[in-house]
């Protein structure tokens, strides 16, 4: 599995968890809904700017984002 699926699973995962749908996510990011389908497919390059804001919209932190060993 390349780095941008494993990503892609691991913000599904969180936002799931965290109790956020793609809109609210993709609204938090000022984005859209398709935009977020897509980068949890793992179909989108991410800056790690861009996933510093995505964990920061998810409400959560580095340690816990990356803490998810399981969905891999």
């Amino acid at each position: 599995m390349n780095s941008k699926k494993i990503i892609g699973r691991i913000i599904k995962h969180v936002r799931k968890n965290k109790g956020f749908t793609q809109q609210e996510l993709a609204d938090g990011l000022d984005t859209d809904k398709p935009y977020i389908s897509r980068l949890e497919a793992g179909k989108i390059n991410l800056t790690v700017d861009y996933l510093d804001r995505i964990i920061k919209t998810l409400e959560t932190n580095h340690a816990e984002f990356f803490n998810t060993k399981h969905i891999i």
